[in-house]
């Protein structure tokens, strides 16, 4: 399971003032530890615990632009950054 880098829980412990944690990928190093939880997390997590399976795709929204039905109601997406509306399809 792959996750982007600021679902990373981390703090500072380290004894010499060095970084506790490195990213392989230097320039996600600042993303660590957001307050924001990223959309492809999200969308992880939904797939890990089944949770996109509530939604038959019969009775649920066609999601645009990577967005997924919700769980909670299936005729609304859960959408990408830059993109909103029922469908995905708006850009904001």
């Amino acid at each position: 399971m792959h996750s982007s880098y600021n679902l990373c829980n981390h703090c500072s412990a380290s004894r010499n003032g060095g970084n506790t944690m490195v990213a392989k990928a230097p320039d996600y190093q600042e993303t660590m530890g957001s307050d924001m939880v990223a959309f492809y997390d999200v969308s992880m997590m939904n797939e890990h615990y089944n949770c996109k399976a509530l939604c038959q795709p019969v009775d649920s929204a066609k999601c645009q632009n990577g967005g997924f039905p919700n769980p909670n109601n299936c005729m609304v997406c859960v959408c990408p950054s830059g993109y909103g509306g029922i469908l995905c399809n708006e850009r904001v």
